[in-house]
């Protein structure tokens, strides 16, 4: 709607792209439960007071029937060479990821030139921190929400403008919900990557609604009910860095 050209990919071996060249076991799971309070949208099967999900019972059954499967192994090798491949052949766009996507987001900037910008909507995982320096004062281990990186491939992170964003009903004390508390820890990790990218150098805004006057946002703020506000929040990022011609 502002004029901008939009790609949507879906990565391999999922979705529109699920044609695979490894094979998988698809079974049955039944997680809606988990999946509705790590996705913050409240306890199961309570609401969150003020969320901005819709709360009739039909938003509820279309939204968990969009959870699809794999249809092969989670490969971010895979996945990230693909998504680099994607940006070379576009010669250059900005990469709007959420979720998991922003762990790929994180693989894929040092393989390719071509990422301009990067808005990460509620990303965990793989925020790169230089190994010559010390670990991040965070009560996680790493492997999985952070990673240790060569110095030049940190240095890949401080040559472009990213903005990363967090809704609501993030701890702020650690929770004996184990879905809630992973938030608290990758926000706070959030945090301490764009202190350590911006003291190298670059340029990372970390946004989280409720310090700037928004409640209620779900891991999924383009669909909850206020996204027009959200993406406003995009839209003035990009004007400010120059981003929206």
């Amino acid at each position: 709607r502002q004029g901008f050209s939009t790609y949507n990919m879906t990565h391999p071996r999922r979705g529109n792209a699920g044609r695979s060249q490894e094979k998988a076991l698809v079974e049955p799971v039944f997680d809606e439960q988990i999946w509705y309070t790590k996705w913050r949208i409240g306890v199961y099967p309570d609401y969150f007071e003020g969320v901005q999900f819709p709360k009739d019972k039909e938003s509820l059954e279309q939204f968990f029937r969009q959870i699809t499967p794999n249809t092969g192994p989670m490969d971010f090798e895979v996945e990230t060479d693909a998504i680099a491949a994607l940006f070379d052949k576009l010669g250059g766009a900005i990469m709007v990821a959420h979720s998991r996507g922003v762990m790929q987001t994180w693989k894929t900037i040092p393989k390719t030139e071509n990422i301009k910008a990067v808005v990460a909507w509620e990303g965990g995982g793989f925020f790169s921190f230089p190994d010559d320096e010390p670990r991040p004062d965070i009560d996680v281990d790493e492997g999985i929400e952070y990673i240790m990186v060569s110095p030049d491939t940190f240095e890949r992170f401080t040559r472009i403008p990213m903005l990363l964003v967090y809704g609501d009903n993030i701890p702020e004390a650690k929770s004996n919900i184990p879905e809630l508390d992973i938030w608290r820890i990758r926000l706070r990790l959030a945090k301490l990557w764009a202190a350590t990218v911006n003291r190298h150098g670059g340029d990372v805004t970390v946004i989280h609604l409720p310090e700037i006057g928004i409640y209620g946002n779900t891991h999924f703020p383009m669909s909850d009910l206020n996204n027009t506000k959200i993406s406003e929040i995009m839209a003035k990022w990009l004007e400010r860095k120059g981003l929206n011609n």
